[in-house]
């Protein structure tokens, strides 16, 4: 089967919801240059169920190796969600096992599409792979309210097929006591299960009608950190098991300049007596519960905003004699007094505004505190500590980790988008060292030389000028670094 090119008459008949995929595929043989197995797709495509079908196939043994690609998995659970009747856009929602261990070998996987029928998706050429950061699972991080308008949805109505992975420390239950079995769950295992999300992906747009081209990759905050790395891995295998043809970097660095004291602030985070992580780590705490902690000042934000928080003494801590209210303004627009050496002076996630005593008062870029309030309620409770470890030990230099060994090797396209009060030009040094011919960077401010009231971390999702700041560059990137002429099969890798 020989999946459709982007000039194909087929992708604009997809706009025409009562076009059937049996009369479009007919169309395309008689127009196309791709030439099409009309009897697979029939029964790959159109029957009902389809996207059910074709993502067991991406994971069984005989799909996956009539794809070149090695191992399988096992689907637990599938679900569709409508996110937007008029432009027919779902969210399919998977729990996949990846490996023999079945509590704790499990990834989420999203996938945002237009539907032709339900459970069809359309056939596309652009295609991305999102990668969440900290405590937010993909959900959380770029979905966290269909109803305001999020990138996910804004990018599958201009056609592009949009997945997510949640990495395996967001299904950590919240229950649970033990952690022991994630001590070893750093970013080289969130690359592996990377890798195998992407390939899942691949294959299952292949079952479903579309494309067995690379996928176009980004990740935010963290998750930027590890398309860093996973690329990184990535050059040292053959390109048959390339699954990436581009990166979106969104706000973030992996490396800084030797003489950037960013450098030695990461050094203090692993190496402090008294706050490093590594200290934690070696005495048996293999967990991060900041997303606890941001559920919990969510809820009560939301809940009962004008009582006194029970989450800081009354005296001497950050946020210390705040209501409830002002505890979830100020993770959003203060978040670098919650850290020590945060990775930029005024790091925060929202841009907000600030009392005569330096309380927040407001977060004025997006369009509602109560959105912010319940993005944070959707935090995953735990993340392994070790993966915050890992990307720290790498922008420390101390030589510990390798994770960085083959930057230099890079050469996929690279777009950088930051927000001036999150990492903002802090990201640039990280793209200098890439063998990237095709770079570029976008950063906005709102605020020039003033990082604390600018554009925040999150602002880049959840402002409500992200659309225009933001995600309709990152589309254009996108538009202008599809497989365009290129109907790729498994025969091509």
């Amino acid at each position: 089967m020989q999946p459709l090119c982007r000039d194909n008459p087929i992708r604009r008949s997809h706009r025409t919801m009562g076009v059937s995929i049996v009369t479009t595929v007919a169309v395309a043989l008689v127009t196309g240059s791709c030439a099409v197995d009309t009897q697979s797709m029939t029964q790959d495509v159109t029957t009902q169920g389809g996207f059910q079908r074709a993502l067991d196939k991406a994971c069984s043994a005989t799909g996956r190796k009539a794809m070149r690609l090695s191992g399988s998995c096992s689907i637990l659970s599938l679900s569709r969600k409508e996110l937007a009747l008029d432009s027919h856009i779902v969210e399919y929602s998977a729990t996949v096992q990846i490996g023999p261990d079945r509590a704790h070998d499990i990834i989420g996987l999203h996938r945002v599409v237009r539907e032709a029928t339900p459970w069809v998706p359309i056939t596309t050429n652009d295609s991305l792979m999102m990668v969440h950061g900290d405590a937010w699972a993909f959900d959380g991080a770029f979905l966290d309210s269909p109803d305001s308008g999020t990138a996910p949805i804004y990018l599958a109505e201009n056609d592009v097929d949009v997945w997510g992975i949640d990495l395996r420390w967001t299904q950590v239950p919240a229950g649970t006591t033990d952690f022991t079995f994630m001590k070893n769950w750093g970013l080289d295992i969130d690359g592996q299960d990377l890798g195998m999300a992407l390939s899942i992906a691949r294959a299952a747009r292949y079952y479903s009608g579309s494309s067995f081209s690379k996928m176009l990759l980004l990740g935010w905050s963290r998750g930027a950190q590890l398309g860093y790395t996973y690329l990184s891995t990535e050059t040292t295998r053959p390109a048959s098991q390339h699954h990436v043809s581009g990166f979106i970097s969104v706000d973030s660095y992996l490396k800084v300049s030797p003489k950037d004291p960013k450098r030695a602030d990461a050094c203090a985070r692993i190496h402090d007596a008294k706050q490093g992580t590594l200290a934690a780590y070696n005495t048996g705490t293999y967990v991060s519960s900041i997303g606890s902690f941001a559920g919990a000042a969510g809820l009560a934000a939301r809940q009962q905003p004008a009582s006194p928080n029970a989450f800081f003494p009354p005296q001497g801590a950050p946020f210390s004699g705040y209501t409830n209210e002002q505890v979830g303004l100020g993770v959003g627009a203060a978040t670098y007094q919650m850290f020590f050496k945060p990775p930029t002076p005024h790091y925060h996630l929202t841009g907000g505004r600030f009392a005569a005593r330096g309380e927040p008062a407001s977060l004025p870029y997006v369009a509602s505190e109560q959105r912010w309030f319940n993005a944070m309620q959707m935090a995953a409770p735990f993340e392994a500590l070790k993966v915050i470890l890992d990307a720290d030990a790498v922008t420390c230099s101390d030589g510990s980790s390798n994770l960085d060994a083959h930057l230099a090797q890079i050469t996929v396209p690279i777009f950088y988008v930051g927000a001036a009060g999150g990492f903002g030009a802090s990201g640039l040094y990280t793209m200098s060292l890439l063998a990237s011919s095709d770079k570029t960077s976008l950063i906005q401010s709102a605020t020039p030389g003033d990082d604390l009231h600018d554009y925040g971390h999150a602002d880049i999702w959840l402002s409500q000028d992200a659309l225009s700041l933001w995600w309709q560059p990152m589309l254009s990137w996108i538009q202008s670094h599809d497989p365009l002429h290129h109907c790729a099969t498994p025969s091509d890798y």
